[in-house]
């Protein structure tokens, strides 16, 4: 794609061709303009999923003295996702898998496009852009989904599975007791994981994971008492 606008545009420099108002491509291209504006900081947001996240954001465009704008979505800069609007004005939306944890920036980035003859010509130079910065976690979020039991007045024998997600996956998973004592589960996954346990009441069954296949960082504690049942 990037090849193609760049023909384009060599095109529109070229100013060979004119428009039924008697101007160039390349003067009309000097005259048109195009903005983009991320709604506000609440759009640019990530929804947390097993295997990463999903960055949604949204907002408006407007262009002047344009048949319509180029939109191009980016994310530090790597493009995402690019579509051509006609018209003055209107609305852009954009929901994106991603799985990369830190600081990263969206950046909208709106370009004039004038009609020569039945082709468009996008005026490269005349874009702009709005920036929209987020930040995903890098740390898991462990979390004990369930629990059965089977209780005496002494001690409890129970199944629990747990799971995990955000961060840089795979995991490797730990099983502990009151916060200690943990024991590795074997192997790398995004689990879930059911681990088999003796505890007393008043204990706490605590699990929590290690990302980047077990050299990242590390999550929350998540947490279960002895004999609690359910979900």
């Amino acid at each position: 794609m990037r090849r193609i606008l760049a023909t384009l545009l060599l095109a529109a420099c070229a100013g060979t061709a004119g428009a039924a108002d008697g101007k160039t491509v390349a003067e009309r291209c000097a005259a048109a303009t195009a903005s983009a504006v991320v709604a506000n900081s609440s759009t640019a947001e990530a929804a947390p999923l097993d295997s990463g996240w999903t960055v949604q954001a949204e907002g408006t465009w407007a262009a002047g003295a344009a048949d319509g704008v180029l939109l191009e979505i980016r994310i530090d800069m790597d493009r995402y996702h690019s579509e051509t609007r006609t018209g003055a004005s209107g609305a852009w939306r954009v929901s994106q898998d991603f799985n990369l944890c830190g600081k990263h920036t969206l950046r909208v980035f709106a370009m004039p496009m004038v009609q020569d003859g039945d082709r468009l010509v996008h005026c490269l130079e005349r874009g702009t852009s709005a920036p929209q910065t987020f930040d995903l976690p890098c740390e898991p979020v462990a979390r004990i989904d369930s629990c059965t039991w089977q209780c005496t007045e002494d001690d409890c024998a129970g199944s629990c599975t747990a799971g995990a997600r955000s961060g840089v996956p795979d995991y490797v998973a730990h099983w502990g007791l009151n916060d200690s004592g943990y024991h590795a589960v074997e192997g790398f996954s995004r689990g879930p994981w059911t681990h088999e346990v003796v505890c007393k009441p008043g204990e706490k069954v605590t699990f929590k994971v290690r990302g980047r296949n077990g050299t990242g960082r590390w999550s929350n504690v998540a947490e279960r008492a002895c004999g609690q049942p359910g979900a």
